[in-house]
């Protein structure tokens, strides 16, 4: 801004107009050079801004969707874990737990600190609801009636993800990342 208020300040000045017109042509046409490759600087910066967040919004979704599958899917597969366990058999690999997990981290690139932070709490709620669960399993009344509360803890923390994904996934105004 500076630069284009420097020129206009040159071609406003009094010892201009003692010049002949002629004179002022390429003057004039330098500084509408120069404003005009600012505001076309500008506008290739807006568009690629705009073609990252299109880029990015495929992969959003697909991460979106994985988690939403992994949480869901881990539900079962902590089920089955546990009744291995009881029975004294190997509990298995923990597959959606893990994949929860790499959700985390890609959370970390795709939307920043706070999502990745976000998904982590789901995490530590899942692990609250198979420790509560087990102790269930073994007899424990009040974990028994504690299990739908904590569950629904990790149902409540996945729309607090979906909800601070909204502007990740909004593409109604392009303009807006």
């Amino acid at each position: 801004m500076a630069l284009s208020g420097t020129i206009i300040a040159i071609i406003a000045g009094a010892a201009w107009l003692d010049l002949p017109v002629a004179a002022w042509g390429p003057a004039l046409i330098a500084a509408l050079g120069v404003i005009y490759s600012r505001m076309s600087s500008r506008e290739q910066a807006r568009l690629a801004e705009r073609k990252l967040f299109l880029d990015l919004m495929q992969r959003r979704v697909a991460w979106l969707e994985q988690l939403e599958d992994s949480v869901g899917k881990r539900e079962a597969e902590a089920s089955a874990m546990l009744e291995r366990l009881l029975q004294d058999e190997p509990p298995g690999e923990p597959e959606h737990l893990w994949r929860m997990h790499n959700c985390q981290r890609e959370a970390a690139w795709l939307f920043g600190k706070p999502i990745a932070d976000l998904v982590g709490q789901v995490i530590a709620a899942s692990a609250a609801v198979d420790d509560t669960r087990l102790k269930a399993r073994q007899g424990d009344r009040s974990a028994a009636l504690s299990v739908s509360d904590k569950a629904w803890v990790v149902v409540n923390l996945m729309g607090a993800v979906t909800s601070a994904l909204r502007p990740y996934l909004y593409v109604g105004d392009i303009r807006r990342p």
